[in-house]
């Protein structure tokens, strides 16, 4: 009777752990705000709230020799295992950390924010997502995408809901605030992919809907869209069909990688591990070998580099980099938080990095990431720099397509909590 007691006791001292534990300060025993909680692969599955109370509940897999990590910006890190948790009764003290970091100077009486302030713009004409997208002298230029309601569906179309593509381009004046519709009807289609050169939009890739929207198709057409002249015209030369195709512009050519090539019954992707080239000037396209994985990321030029982030297939976490002048790949860094549908932004030598409520920051040359709070929790929007500022367009929330604009100022983050932030070993 006593064991069993015992068993009892253990279980439930074990389900109060999972349900609520503590942080607080070794110093005065205060409680601690926006601790981070991790594993050992740097999955963040907890945070503290501002009674320093953080809940374990949907991770009840742990088991007592797991590892838990636990940082917080002005506090050394600690590890401890599940069981030492339990043992220390559901509280863990951090002890505070003297030292400047890099970079970063704390001072007592300066207030951050826990949030990113943005401000709101002239709206889009209506919601739209997952559409293809450039800048041009302080102008963005959308053209197509989504604007269906319902699930959010990545690959294939869903069942649940009537889809629609738009076939419009809009053009957005950033110094005036003022939004344009251009006068011609292009292709109904999304997940697809925008470059801009000499003058010209080129826009390819992604995936058309049948006349009854039950069926869709890879779009095999690409279309150009001259801006001074104002035409379009299209051509049929495509040899990267694929949607969630990922893209850069690199001196006279166009660079196109990776993407969903079709879907199976079970709903998983076909992953496409091709690269081609497709030179602009004299039109012809060229293989440029392969991936060192099959994957649909988002692709962002930095100087003769191109850095893929936020692989859907199944990754999420890593930031590679193929290098344009020698042909090599690289690792270049981990995430804190992994990511499906990130929005890409860079200057200074930062990417930026937005999905869903959280900004990312990743330095290349330190290779230090960094993570910030914003209250927009949007997939697959727009995302640009220009001019000091961070520019959000577009996107999918709960459940509708956003028809929303916002702008952050660069100096925001200097008045913001760095919620968590990871040195990349070179």
């Amino acid at each position: 009777m006593r064991s069993l007691f015992l068993i009892f006791f253990f279980c439930y001292v074990t389900g109060k752990a999972q349900d609520r534990a503590y942080v607080v300060s070794e110093k005065d025993s205060i409680p601690l705000s926006n601790v981070y909680i991790c594993l050992k692969d740097r999955r963040v599955i907890a945070i503290s709230d501002e009674k320093g109370v953080f809940s374990l509940e949907k991770y009840d897999s742990l088991s007592l020799n797991d590892t838990l990590y636990f940082s917080h910006i002005n506090y050394l890190h600690k590890k401890l295992s599940y069981g030492d948790l339990i043992k220390n009764r559901c509280t863990v003290f951090l002890k505070e950390n003297n030292r400047v970091l890099e970079e970063v100077s704390i001072f007592s009486n300066r207030h951050l924010n826990r949030f990113l302030h943005y401000e709101i713009l002239s709206p889009l004409k209506r919601g739209v997502y997952s559409f293809a997208s450039v800048l041009v002298d302080g102008q963005i230029y959308i053209v197509g995408g989504s604007t269906s309601c319902g699930p959010f569906q990545s690959n294939i179309r869903s069942t649940l809901f009537w889809e629609k593509y738009s076939n419009m381009m809009y053009r957005y004046d950033i110094k005036q605030d003022k939004w344009e519709t251009i006068r011609h009807k292009f292709r109904e289609r999304a997940y697809h992919t925008a470059g801009y050169y000499d003058g010209k939009i080129f826009i390819l890739g992604g995936k058309r809907l049948s006349e009854t929207r039950i069926v869709d198709y890879l779009d095999n057409a690409i279309e150009i869209y001259d801006i001074k002249r104002d035409t379009v015209w299209t051509d049929y030369t495509n040899p990267h069909q694929a949607t969630l195709l990922g893209s850069v512009v690199y001196k006279d050519n166009m660079i196109v990688l990776g993407g969903v090539k079709k879907v199976l019954q079970n709903n998983e992707g076909v992953y496409s591990d091709e690269m081609h080239l497709w030179n602009l000037k004299s039109g012809y396209w060229y293989e440029l070998g392969k991936m060192p994985i099959r994957q649909a990321p988002e692709t962002i030029l930095v100087d003769h580099c191109i850095y893929l982030i936020g692989n859907r297939n199944g990754g999420g976490w890593s930031i590679e980099c193929y290098n344009l002048l020698t042909g090599a790949w690289a690792n270049a860094g981990r995430l804190l938080y992994r990511l499906g549908w990130p929005s890409l932004a860079y200057h200074n030598d930062i990417i930026y990095i937005f999905e869903q409520g959280v900004v990312q920051t990743f330095n290349i040359k330190s290779r230090q990431v960094r993570s910030y709070m914003i209250d927009l929790k949007l997939k697959s929007p727009a995302l640009y720099y220009f001019d000091g500022k961070l520019y959000i367009l577009g996107g999918f929330y709960m459940g509708d397509p956003s028809r929303n604009v916002y702008s952050v100022d660069l100096k925001e983050f200097d008045k913001t909590e760095v919620d968590y932030y990871y040195n990349n070993v070179r």
